[in-house]
């Protein structure tokens, strides 16, 4: 991955580099944003572990399906979706202003398309640090 980022890198022109990508390398981020990042790698890395250890086989589409169920007020995706869970996706900045329908068709593909792995981290990305941890504390 490195190797990818440093081969992008090179192939810009020095100006942007130094003009457009440097300045903000320096920046401190707000306090609140770093706290996001911070829950949303904690929340990953412990249910991933803990969903391995308890399911070994198909772990992540078990973590999967228990995040999508969580959103979902606990109501499995599979009787659909309810509406408390529409303000939540509509955080995904491509479903923001999208029609309940649009959103439940989208949902329903990146649940059954994307990488599992891609799935959970789309789904842990959309919950703020509160909901993440009524994640964690809900899951055993």
């Amino acid at each position: 991955m490195k190797e990818i980022n440093m081969n992008l890198f090179k192939k810009l022109p020095i100006e942007i580099i130094r003009e457009n990508i440097l300045p903000y390398t320096y920046n401190i981020q707000h306090p609140r944003l770093c706290l996001d990042i911070k829950s949303f790698h904690l929340t990953y890395n412990y249910l991933s572990r803990i969903f391995y250890i308890k399911y070994d086989f198909n772990h992540l589409d078990i973590l999967s399906r228990y995040i999508a169920r969580f959103i979902n007020d606990d109501i499995p995706t599979i009787y659909g979706y309810t509406d408390k869970c529409l303000p939540i996706y509509r955080r995904l900045y491509i479903l923001k202003n999208k029609d309940n329908k649009f959103i439940r068709n989208y949902v329903w593909y990146i649940s059954n398309h994307l990488l599992k792995k891609n799935t959970i981290r789309n789904y842990i990305s959309i919950l703020n640090p509160l909901e993440r941890y009524l994640l964690i504390t809900n899951s055993f």
